[in-house]
């Protein structure tokens, strides 16, 4: 497995950048994971005070969690992540990628739209702070919850 980091500020080209490499990939072999995706959970903060947020910062980013996932995935585990806040749904679960998947993690402190979608699928809903926290008993509780 290869992991390939792509770096930029607001409006650098990324995106593109990120389009490219997966043209130039035979198709169903990448796997993209946004940054986006890895934000600080701000549900707790009232929704005027969110607006302020500069989610350009660093600081912003829960790059801890963002490695071990990334671990997991050069472990064998495969992750796609779809977030739903105050901005709408970002990385939308397609159909196909729903149907492909062994198991649906729920990782929600809010209420979240659309989760008729993974009915007939395995699906383990946790708080946020537990995929954070303590994402290996997490896996071992997919692992244990697929072996059934």
């Amino acid at each position: 497995m290869l992991i390939i980091g792509i770096a930029g500020g607001t409006g650098s080209g990324k995106t593109t950048v990120v389009r490219k490499i997966i043209e130039s990939l035979p198709a169903g072999q990448t796997a993209v994971i946004p940054q986006d995706s890895y934000y600080w959970d701000s549900s707790h903060i009232p929704v005027e005070e969110r607006q302020n947020i500069n989610f350009d910062e660093p600081a912003a980013i829960d790059f801890d969690l963002l490695v071990k996932h990334l671990k997991e995935l050069k472990a064998g585990h495969s992750i796609k992540v779809e977030t739903q806040g105050t901005i709408g749904t970002e990385d939308e679960l397609t159909a196909e990628e729903i149907k492909e998947a062994d198991v649906v993690i729920l990782a929600v402190d809010i209420a979240i739209t659309g989760t008729e979608r993974f009915e007939g699928k395995p699906t383990i809903k946790v708080p946020t702070n537990v995929c954070v926290k303590a994402p290996k008993k997490l896996i071992e509780k997919i692992e244990n919850e697929l072996g059934k």
